[in-house]
């Protein structure tokens, strides 16, 4: 069933297809208060029965067998200021869990219209196009899809799946504007555009490494660095030093070589200082101008 929001929307855009806006119908975030019709919430009845802790561990175990991430990588544990799955009385799990499957349906219903939101916007043959800086909370996925791109991965003989496949190059938002240039044959116009300056871009085109040529997108001494909320993250190649201010964290420097360890689990600050000490000093030169 649609809601009638979203087919009032969806006719009104029917109304207006000669519009050349690339914009189309937004869905926010499920959120407070919970609610959704039953048969949604139904799907997930009992999923969350046996507590938070099992879910991660299902999706993990989930992610290793669909080959997402290696068979020893260790999940990060959850940290939270409510009472622990076990010393909750039954009451209350239960109401957790109900909480949950109310939630999922509320997810399953906006992912369900999305996709009539999609079918939609194809008939009319238009184009489509929160906060700490640990992975958790920067590590996020990207689907590509580009059909030359993937023609050229099987010829190159890289392509694992006819349907596509999962890299685990690191990759930054700011790789976008470069693969689009480079995909469409534009040079970057320099320091400036139409007698404007140009801010630098600092990343690279993903082109070379989706066709299959490079299994890099950026080299072993690329450096980025993220700020948020007085929470700092400087990265270069595959270790990445994180300062997290309390309660949250230390307030200190921790090192983590996250191409081994994305729970950012084992710190080697006290193990490898100079690196540590060499990340400091390029998160400096990195902030400033």
């Amino acid at each position: 069933m649609r809601p009638a929001w979203y087919s009032f929307s969806t006719n009104a855009r029917a109304n207006r297809r000669r519009r050349t806006s690339p914009f189309s119908l937004p869905f926010t975030a499920p959120h407070w208060p919970l609610q959704a019709p039953q048969d949604s919430i139904r799907k997930y009845h009992g999923v969350y029965a046996d507590g938070p802790d099992a879910l991660p561990a299902r999706r993990l175990h989930c992610q290793i067998e669909l080959g997402l991430l290696l068979a020893n990588v260790e999940a990060h544990p959850v940290l939270t200021n409510t009472k622990e799955w076990a010393d909750m009385t039954d009451e209350e799990q239960k109401w957790l869990a109900r909480t949950m499957e109310v939630f999922a349906g509320m997810v399953d219903r906006m992912d369900e219209n999305i996709g009539h939101n999609i079918e939609h916007i194809k008939r009319l043959g238009d184009r489509m196009q929160k906060g700490y800086v640990t992975e958790g909370g920067i590590r996020c996925p990207a689907i590509v899809q580009y059909p030359p791109l993937a023609k050229a991965r099987s010829a190159n003989g890289v392509a694992k799946h006819d349907g596509g496949d999962v890299t685990v190059a690191f990759a930054t938002v700011m790789d976008i504007l470069p693969t689009i240039l480079d995909l469409a044959g534009i040079p970057h116009p320099g320091p400036t555009f139409r007698n404007r300056e140009v801010v630098p871009v600092k990343g690279n085109s993903w082109v070379q490494h989706l066709r299959g040529s490079n299994t890099r997108i950026h080299d072993k001494d690329y450096v980025v660095g993220w700020e948020l909320f007085f929470h700092q993250a400087i990265r270069r190649g595959d270790y990445k030093a994180v300062f997290i201010p309390k309660p949250k964290g230390p307030e200190r420097w921790q090192l983590y070589n996250v191409a081994t360890d994305k729970g950012e689990i084992h710190d080697l600050a006290a193990t490898e200082p100079a690196i540590l000490d060499e990340r400091e000093e390029l998160e400096e030169g990195y902030a400033l101008p």
